[in-house]
């Protein structure tokens, strides 16, 4: 999926608002952030708290020294890529432009969210593995001979190096519910088992903090 597939339309800010017309465009926005654009050329966004810290609301935008010209991403970049944006520059919009730098809209932090849950599988119940590998030993053709030969599948699979350390974080999600057999095979190649999570290990804990709940309620 790319960044193309994600745009949703919001209205830009022009050159010649001025201050206090951009923040009432915020407030109805219910945004902290807007794009600027030049006729059809994306210039860049302007914040919020920006804006409230110029003098003279009278003036225009293209006398505030304050867009943010390099705030946006390629149509044709993956999901994984506008992801990495919102993260690394706390953004609440992300515009994206085509080749020629023509602002065509952006995309919602929610959006991005619900498409990479759908492109990972994060919205299909799985049980979760979390293994700590050193690097020189991991192998994940031995990781998944381990999985489908405990009656699995690897429905997803995600890598993190873990800071100051020669490790790295593997984190499974697999078909199998009943995962005690699949844990077991890999306690026995002395994988480190960090976390596990199964969809029946949610259901008992549902359980479980319901009773609770009416146990503190009956010795009310």
């Amino acid at each position: 999926m790319t960044a193309k597939q994600l745009v949703t339309e919001l209205a830009p800010l022009v050159l010649a608002d001025r201050y206090d017309f951009a923040l009432t465009r915020m407030m109805e926005e219910h945004l902290p952030q807007l794009p600027v654009t030049d006729g059809d050329a994306y210039l860049g966004l302007v914040t919020e708290r920006e804006l409230q810290s110029l003098e003279d609301p009278a003036q225009p935008l293209g006398n505030s020294g304050i867009i943010q010209r390099d705030v946006c991403i390629g149509e044709y970049l993956h999901l994984f890529d506008v992801v990495r944006m919102f993260s690394v520059r706390n953004l609440n919009i992300l515009p994206v432009v085509d080749e020629s730098n023509r602002y065509l809209g952006v995309i919602r932090p929610a959006d991005a969210l619900r498409s990479f849950a759908a492109t990972t599988g994060a919205d299909i119940p799985a049980s979760i593995i979390v293994l700590e590998i050193e690097n020189k030993n991991y192998n994940l053709s031995e990781i998944l001979r381990v999985v489908e030969s405990n009656d699995s599948k690897i429905l997803g699979l995600f890598t993190m190096p873990r800071s100051g350390e020669e490790t790295i974080e593997v984190t499974l999600r697999v078909s199998r519910k009943e995962i005690g057999p699949l844990l077991q095979a890999f306690f026995r190649l002395n994988y480190h088992v960090r976390a596990s999570w199964s969809p029946e290990d949610s259901f008992h804990e549902v359980l479980k903090d319901r009773f609770d709940a009416l146990m503190n309620y009956l010795n009310i």
